[in-house]
């Protein structure tokens, strides 16, 4: 019928509860507030903690800032204006196209880097560890952490958790 098919503009009711179900299949909210806590700082997490998510449980930043809505974390227009904002958009382009490069794997896990950047970006290893942990020259962290994503500019608080 029309109203199941729709015109093409905006999702139709049934693809609205299909999506709601599907989320609630992919990110189940225990799951979900559990990963949370773990990457949250003060209560507060960042674009690059939302995409980390997305890759981890395998769907789009997206599909994570609408079912924080859903769970009522996070407003509808903050969602909205994370989703408008390019800064984020590039954020989120440039750290799943890493997961696709043909340069060959990681010498380190994924998730690996990305905790020890994070333990870095929260001062809880100093960076003469985090290079020895990466094997890379001090020199050489600030140029790292851009290339993996953790820059300050995609640092920046968000939200509460």
């Amino acid at each position: 019928s029309p109203e199941e098919i729709g015109d093409g503009t905006k999702k139709t009711r049934p693809e609205q509860y299909a999506d709601i179900f599907a989320s609630s299949l992919l990110l189940p909210e225990a799951h979900l507030r559990d990963a949370l806590k773990e990457i949250a700082t003060d209560n507060k997490f960042r674009f690059v903690d939302i995409i980390e998510l997305a890759k981890d449980f395998g769907v789009s930043s997206a599909a994570i800032l609408w079912r924080l809505v859903n769970l009522k974390m996070i407003t509808r227009p903050l969602a909205a204006k994370a989703l408008d904002n390019p800064n984020f958009r590039d954020l989120d382009r440039n750290m799943r196209q890493m997961l696709h490069e043909k340069d060959g794997p990681s010498r380190f896990p994924s998730r690996f880097i990305s905790l020890a950047c994070r333990c870095l970006m929260e001062g809880k290893i100093s960076r003469g560890v985090f290079a020895e942990y990466l094997e890379i020259d001090r020199s050489e962290i600030d140029d790292y952490l851009a290339a993996v994503g953790f820059g300050e500019a995609s640092y920046a608080k968000i939200a509460a958790a």
